[in-house]
């Protein structure tokens, strides 16, 4: 994601914004969510697959 200034920024998941309009549509189901303040790596990625918990307790730290 990038700095989208003072006023933020859309952040949208399961299509995109092709100047100004909404394209590539996901179809299909979600079972959840996280965004992170920084990449992952490899290990934590595989964690958060075993345990999906997992990212919670760290972004509560």
């Amino acid at each position: 994601m990038f700095d989208g200034g003072p006023t933020g920024a859309d952040f949208t998941v399961g299509a995109v914004d092709r100047s100004g309009e909404m394209g590539n549509f996901y179809a299909g189901q979600l079972g959840g969510l996280a965004v992170f303040n920084r990449a992952l790596n490899e290990r934590e990625i595989a964690e958060l697959h075993i345990s999906p918990n997992r990212g919670r307790e760290r972004a509560d730290r």
